[in-house]
Parts: structure tokens; sequence; C-alpha cells
């Protein structure tokens, strides 16, 4: 049995959290923003089963990892307790981890400059018995890194590093903006909070605006529906996906009058001044009420005095409900829900 480290944004640690687990559909053990996930399988393959009977995910799929909320992912090659770290450092066999060039890193404020040199020469020493060690800290082809959960100490291998740009594709670096636009790393959550990239390959938003839920989901090779009410949002998102040279299928419509089966429906609602959407509260209902056919799984985005558990009748049940701190007049919820009689 292996472990992986999930190293989570401190953004909002329950969102982080559950698009983790919900995307790789397994639970894990949270200390601080360290995520712990058992792995029955230590090797790295193409796909991703759980073994739903224990809660322990069989295979790291790496290659379809598109975290919003996880900043890097970790093997945990040992923990120990502080005092008892160098001890475990010298009795661990590097020689089998580290074949070419290496780097160790530790968690930012944990270690004193002595435990810290010390971990380096043990290791340093145990390498030079075998063959000369190459330390590259920009480019290593083994990566170490520690990290405290403020018992124990973890020393992990990392396997994946969140490179996304999500910064970059922020709605006043798009070609069209829009005030009300969704963050990128959000809109990314979003979509992960869906469940596994294995079952949601169909995701609509028809609420879908200037595109950002758009964006994130054809960067990972969703097949996207976009639907607004507006055609000036229309004309905004075809082109902001089009400079991404990104495709999704985008037209002019009434959310009311979608009725294409999608594996999940996910979507910042509308609001404020910016918002086309007469009397917001009834069309949302109806929006609710009418869906039922079209999905299984919604991801819904909305302002929080909008209070949308009023709002979505007998049909749908939440079963993820999270609070994001957009700005100080500003607070975002953000809900996870499911058909009432889904299995039927």
């Amino acid at each position: 049995m292996k472990e992986h480290l999930f190293l989570l944004s401190r953004d909002c640690l329950s969102l982080a959290r559950a698009e983790v687990e919900r995307s790789l559909e397994t639970k894990g053990f949270l200390k601080k923003n360290k995520l712990i996930i058992s792995v029955n399988d230590s090797s790295v393959n193409d796909s991703s089963v759980n073994d739903s009977s224990n809660n322990h995910l069989s295979i790291v799929d790496l290659s379809n990892l598109s975290l919003g909320y996880t900043r890097e992912v970790s093997e945990i090659l040992f923990s120990e307790k502080e005092l008892k770290l160098l001890l475990g450092a010298k009795n661990y066999d590097w020689g089998s981890l580290i074949k070419n060039s290496y780097s160790i890193e530790f968690e930012k404020g944990i270690f004193d400059e002595e435990t810290k040199k010390v971990f380096f020469k043990i290791v340093w020493d145990s390498l030079n018995k075998l063959k000369k060690p190459v330390v590259d800290l920009k480019k290593a082809d083994t990566k170490i890194k520690l990290y405290s959960d403020g018992e124990k100490i973890f020393v992990t291998k990392n396997l994946w590093t969140n490179s996304e740009k999500f910064e970059e594709r922020k709605a006043h670096n798009r070609l069209y903006n829009h005030p009300t636009a969704l963050h990128p790393k959000l809109a990314r959550a979003m979509i992960n909070l869906a469940g596994s990239s294995s079952k949601i390959k169909k995701i609509a938003d028809p609420f879908c605006g200037s595109g950002g839920i758009l964006i994130e989901g054809a960067l990972m090779n969703k097949k996207m529906i976009g639907i607004d009410i507006d055609k000036v949002q229309i004309i905004r998102a075809k082109e902001n996906l089009k400079s991404l040279n990104l495709k999704s299928e985008v037209s002019l419509g009434d959310a009311l009058d979608f009725c294409e089966e999608v594996d999940a429906i996910i979507s910042d609602l509308p609001y404020g001044k910016n918002s086309k959407v007469n009397n917001i509260d009834n069309t949302l209902r109806n929006f609710f009420n009418k869906i039922t056919t079209c999905t299984k799984i919604l991801v819904i985005g909305s302002e929080e005095k909008m209070n949308l558990p009023r709002l979505i009748g007998f049909e749908w049940v939440i079963v993820e409900e999270f609070s994001i701190y957009i700005h100080k007049t500003m607070t975002k919820k953000i809900f996870v829900l499911e058909l009432v009689n889904k299995n039927n």
C-alpha cells in the first residue's frame, strides 16, 4: 500500500479537498493543507480505477490530472516524527530511488538550517557509495520534497506539479472581459466537482456568459455546450474560445429550452445589473424543474444572497456546499446537487 500526498491550496480547503476526492472518487485524510490518499498500486498508469469497497485508489492517473486547487502531488516515501527524521533518512535506500539527477526541497518555515544540512549530507553520502551524485535544483529527474502536518514529517517524491496558467486566463486578460466572470481556477474546480474525468465527458453551461467554464472544460478535453440568452455574451464566448484555439458548441438560446442529455450541467448563475435574465427567481425555479431530464449532476455557482436552496425544488439534493470569498461585497456559493431519484 502506497500513500500519496496532495498539497492543497489554502484558498478554500474544503473545496480543494472535495475537488480531489470527487474527481478521483475516493476519500482521503486531511491534516492542515495536506490530503493523504491511499493507493493500492504504486505505479502510475493511464487510467484511474477506484476500489469503492475500501476507499483506496487503485491507480493514480497523472496523465488526466487537471486540478484547480491542488498545487502538487507526491508519493510518500516514509514519514517520521521530527526527532526521528534523520534516523529515517539514514535507514532509507536512496540508491534505489535516485538513478540520475535529484533535488531536495523543504516546506518553508518548518525546518531549521542544521536539520536541512544533515539531511542533505545523509542523502549525498548514501548515493556517493554507488556513484557520483548529481544535484540539479531546476530540472532534477527525482524531486524529493519534505512536508510537515504539525505532527509528522513526510518525505516524498514529487509526481505532479500544477503548471496551469490560471492567472493568465483571468477575465481581464481575455479578448473580451466581463466583470462577473469566474476565476479560471474556480471554474476548473467546479468541473472536477462533477465527478471523475472518465464519467464526466459532456458538459453544458446554459448560462455560459463570456465562456469561462467553457474554456476550462475545453482545456480538459471535455465536450462543452454553451448557451446564453444574451447575444453579446455569445459573441464574447466564441471569440474568447477562438483566441485560445479551443472549440465548444456555443449558441444563442434560453436555458429553459435546453433539453439535451449531458453528463453534468455546470454553471455560474447570472446576477446583478449585468444580467439579462428577467425575474431571476422564477426563471431558476423553472430551470431546476426542467433539467431533471437532462442530467443527474449539477454544479452551480451563485451569489450568496440569492439563497439558492429555496429555488431548487424537491427533485434535487445538495451534497456539497462551499463559500468562496470574492471581495468585501461578494461571497460566492458553490453547490453540488444530485437528482433525488438519479438511479431511475
